[in-house]
């Protein structure tokens, strides 16, 4: 049996449709299941990312430095390598990213002339405990 969409293919309905005679076909074809979620995007969007880390001196063996450190990151945000990509507001928006070498060559926000606007409403955080 093939899901209709909007389902998700759990062991309760593996276990109720194999009592209600066999599920034959437990396939589900994504673009025939997707659905429309409501979500406003952004395109095209460019952010300038400020990194900078923290040596935890505990964890240091001999040959660790900041100058060894430094060189790996730099050498890994040229080629575009990082241990967690960098995701705008939830993880299906994964954000590419490139080094800036050059701090002169940084481009001007298009808002930096704008002031402050009134961005409304936003969410901060979610709340996932259980309500008594």
């Amino acid at each position: 049996m093939l899901y209709s969409p909007g389902t998700k293919g759990g062991t309760r309905k593996l276990r109720r449709d194999n009592a209600a005679g066999g599920a034959k076909d437990l396939h589900q074809i994504i673009t025939e299941d997707r659905q429309q979620r409501a979500t406003l995007l952004l395109r095209d969007v460019a952010y300038i990312i400020d990194a900078h880390f923290d040596l935890i001196r505990d964890k240091m063996t001999g040959d660790d430095s900041e100058g060894k450190a430094i060189s790996q990151f730099c050498r890994r945000a040229k080629n575009g390598q990082c241990y967690n990509q960098p995701y705008l507001g939830c993880r299906e928006f994964a954000a590419n990213f490139s080094l800036v070498e050059d701090t002169d060559t940084v481009p001007e926000s298009f808002y930096s002339q704008a002031g402050a606007c009134d961005l409304g409403w936003m969410l901060w955080d979610m709340e996932y405990s259980p309500i008594k």
